[in-house]
C-alpha cells in the first residue's frame, strides 16, 4: 500500500524478499473497487540498490525484526537520508541510534498513515482508510519540522510534530490495544468453536483491562514531567469512550476495522491461539514490555501490565519478568529500553530531549 501511492508521484524502490512477477502494485479499496494502479521503480533483495541512493526510507517491518535489519540498513543508507519507521513505536529509534553511526534523520509516527489488507501478495492491496491527520517526530528533535513537511507533501495529510519521540514510543496503540484484547479473550478460554472477530466482538472485559493498562501508561507519563507528554493520547481518549461499554461498541462500529479475526488457528477442530503471530512476537516483546521498561525507570508500579506479561511468557514459553522486575533470561530479545543503555529518569531526559 505504502509502496503503491508512493509511486503514483515519485520514484520509489521496494526492499522485499520476495520476488515480484511484475513493478505494477494495484489498489482497492472494501466494496474491492479498483482505486489505482501504480508501477515502482524497483523489487530488489539487495539492500544497497534498494536504499543506497534513497532520500527517504520508509521502514514498516515489525518491530521484532527491526533489529536484525537495522545494522544492514546502516550499511548502506546514505548521509543526511531520512530513515522514518511507520509506525514509530517499538523503541526503533534507540535500537537505531545504537547500530548506526552516520548523520541521518531518524523519524516515527505515532500510527500507519492507512490500515490496509493484502489482496493478493506481491500485486495488489486493499486500502481500509486513511488517517486525516498524521503525527510523528524526530531524532534530532529539531528535525521534527522537516520530517512532518515530508511527509506532508508525500501523503497530501496534515501532519502535526509531536513534541518529542518518546511520545511516539508510547502511543498505546497495538502495545496496550491489542496485548489487553488477546489477554481477556485468552487468559481463561484457549479453544474456541470459531474464529472471533477481534474488534466487532470487543467485549466489557477486554475494555476493562484496557483501561487499567492505559491508566498505568498515564502515571508514567505523568512521572516524566521534564517531557511534554501529553500527545500520548489516552485510548479512552482517542477512541471518545468513557466508558467500558462506550469503548466495545466504539471498537465495534469502525468499519475499517470490519471483519478483522483474532490470531488463531484451527487444530483438533477447534480454534485456539496462533502464539507464532506477530501480535505475540511483536506487541508483547516490543510494546508491552517497553512501557513495562519506562515504568520501571519511573518507579511506577504496574499491576494489570504485569499480571498480562506474566501470562503471555507462559504461553510464550519465556521468561521476561521476575517478581516484576524485568530480570529473566529471555529479556534480551526485547526491545526495552534497559537494552540499549537508557536505565535512569536522567538517561530518557538525556535522549530524548
Amino acid at each position: 500500500m505504502l509502496a503503491a501511492e508512493l509511486a503514483l508521484n515519485n520514484e520509489v524502490n521496494l526492499y522485499t524478499n520476495f520476488k515480484m512477477n511484475n513493478r505494477e502494485i494495484e489498489v482497492y479499496n472494501q466494496e474491492n473497487k479498483k482505486l489505482y494502479s501504480s508501477k515502482i521503480n524497483l523489487a530488489t533483495n539487495d539492500m544497497e540498490k534498494a536504499i543506497g541512493n534513497a532520500e527517504v526510507i520508509f521502514c514498516t517491518v515489525p518491530s521484532n525484526v527491526v533489529p536484525s535489519i537495522i545494522g544492514d540498513i546502516g550499511k548502506h543508507i546514505k548521509e543526511n537520508a531520512y530513515l522514518i519507521f511507520m509506525p514509530g513505536t517499538g523503541g526503533k529509534e534507540y535500537i537505531s541510534k545504537a547500530k548506526i553511526t552516520k548523520n541521518i534523520t531518524i523519524a516515527g509516527l505515532q500510527r500507519v498513515y492507512s490500515i490496509a489488507r493484502l489482496k493478493e501478495k506481491g500485486r495488489s492491496v486493499y486500502m481500509l482508510g486513511k488517517k486525516d491527520r498524521l503525527f510523528a517526530s524526530a531524532i534530532p528533535n529539531n528535525k521534527s519540522k522537516d520530517v512532518s513537511i515530508i511527509l506532508e507533501k508525500l501523503f497530501n495529510i496534515p501532519c502535526v510534530c509531536v513534541n518529542n519521540y518518546l511520545a511516539v514510543t508510547l502511543t498505546p496503540s497495538n502495545p496496550i490495544l491489542h496485548t489487553s484484547r488477546l489477554y481477556a479473550m485468552f487468559k481463561k478460554q484457549e479453544e474456541y468453536e470459531k474464529e472471533i472477530l477481534f474488534y466487532e466482538e470487543w467485549d466489557e472485559e477486554s475494555a476493562k483491562i484496557l483501561f487499567k493498562c492505559d491508566d498505568e501508561l498515564r502515571k508514567i507519563c505523568n512521572k516524566l514531567n521534564k517531557l511534554n507528554l501529553e500527545e500520548v493520547t489516552s485510548l479512552k481518549e482517542y477512541y471518545e469512550s468513557k466508558t467500558e461499554e462506550e469503548f466495545a461498541n466504539k471498537l465495534k462500529s469502525i468499519k475499517s476495522f470490519k471483519g478483522i479475526k483474532a490470531p488463531m488457528i484451527k487444530s483438533n477442530g477447534k480454534y485456539i491461539p496462533d502464539y507464532k503471530s506477530r501480535y505475540f512476537t511483536e506487541d508483547f516483546p516490543y510494546g508491552l514490555l517497553i512501557i513495562k521498561g519506562f515504568a520501571l525507570i519511573c518507579d511506577i508500579d504496574t499491576p494489570m501490565i504485569d499480571n498480562i506479561i506474566k501470562w503471555v511468557q507462559v504461553k510464550l514459553n519465556k521468561q521476561y519478568i521476575i517478581d516484576n522486575k524485568l530480570e529473566g533470561k529471555d529479556i534480551v530479545e526485547t526491545g526495552i529500553p534497559q537494552n540499549y543503555g537508557i536505565n535512569k529518569i536522567e538517561d530518557v531526559y538525556s535522549f530524548y530531549i
